[in-house]
């Protein structure tokens, strides 16, 4: 096997980790996969103790349902082996306008074919839409509180937990600040991405962007996680009775972030809704049924749309009203519409 190029790594042992990953899925998967990329902060020579190892394996043409499951086992059987959690993910040659932005402007190529010229930029609307109706989601409700579905105001993860189920780490099975710190950098992320329209190629690009383009109310709290939970902490929860209150503080302040950030989310929405891009307002159709709020702002905009000629239209339409609905029929209902 040709050997990793070292000089982007700059870490004995992770070249070391990496050349061995590289060989299992060789073999694993022969001559299937084109290019492996590294990405995350390992890439960009920001890692701290904690920090997962994040691989991107290119397939050739389409990945396979099987081949993306046995990416993942690969991914939990070589954690075990490894001083840190390694994090695999596999896509297909027509996936590729997906990680664009990651690909083009955060990564390094360190085994097969470099496909980095042929890689675009995804258009900037695709871009916006993809950050605020899947990443801080699927960190705010199915990592974070394990639901498929999410009522605004959020309340805390686990309110009985000392750190409100933000010291929680469900992917490692551990406790640290993984979750918490992933959660303020999504929405951060998704926030700049959809004011500023701008490419947020790294975390720590993040919060440079977000200060520079949106500079509001969060920036410092935004800074503070990044700067204490990650930097400071390295993602492990304080032993120091002073710093655990201070982690406190930054869950309870996690929280309020969420809310804004679902309130934000709400306008978005209401807007797509209203898109002539039947593509654009199937994907906020189906995502009403999945983040509900007290008023009927979403419910009007859905009542409105029941007239469309396009059938998967009407039927996603019945599918978030019905949900709806049912939440709002539920023991809960009095606390949804309040």
């Amino acid at each position: 096997m040709e050997k990793i190029e070292a000089k982007i790594i700059n870490n004995p042992q992770v070249e070391m980790i990496l050349q061995g990953i590289v060989g299992i899925a060789e073999l694993v998967f022969p001559d299937r996969i084109r290019s492996y990329y590294l990405t995350g902060s390992y890439a960009d020579d920001t890692a701290v103790s904690a920090s997962d190892l994040d691989l991107l394996l290119v397939f050739k043409e389409r990945i396979t349902e099987d081949e993306r499951n046995a990416i993942w086992d690969l991914s939990d059987n070589t954690s075990l082996l490894a001083p840190m959690f390694l994090d695999l993910e596999g896509v297909g040659e027509d996936q590729i306008a997906q990680k664009g932005v990651q690909l083009k402007l955060a990564s390094h190529c360190i085994y097969g074919e470099d496909i980095w010229p042929n890689v675009q930029l995804p258009p900037m609307n695709d871009y916006i839409r993809e950050w605020m109706h899947d990443h801080p989601l699927h960190f705010m409700m199915r990592l974070a509180r394990g639901q498929e579905s999410i009522l605004y105001p959020l309340d805390f993860p686990d309110p009985n937990d000392p750190y409100m189920g933000y010291g929680k780490n469900p992917i490692e099975s551990k406790k640290d600040t993984k979750l918490l710190t992933a959660i303020v950098g999504q929405i951060a992320t998704a926030i700049v991405i959809h004011k500023a329209h701008v490419y947020v190629p790294t975390k720590g690009d993040c919060l440079t962007l977000y200060r520079e383009h949106v500079n509001d109310e969060w920036v410092d709290f935004i800074g503070q996680v990044y700067k204490v939970c990650r930097n400071q902490w390295e993602y492990q929860i304080p032993d120091e009775p002073s710093k655990q209150e201070e982690l406190q503080n930054i869950c309870k302040r996690t929280l309020d972030f969420e809310n804004y950030f679902l309130l934000v989310y709400q306008g978005y929405l209401l807007s797509e809704l209203k898109k002539e891009d039947e593509v654009a307002r199937l994907k906020a159709i189906k995502k009403s049924g999945e983040v509900m709020y007290p008023d009927q702002a979403i419910d009007t905009a859905l009542e409105d749309l029941k007239m469309s000629e396009d059938n998967s239209i009407r039927q996603a339409i019945l599918e978030s009203l019905t949900k709806i609905q049912a939440v709002r029929g539920s023991p809960n209902s009095a606390e949804f519409e309040q």
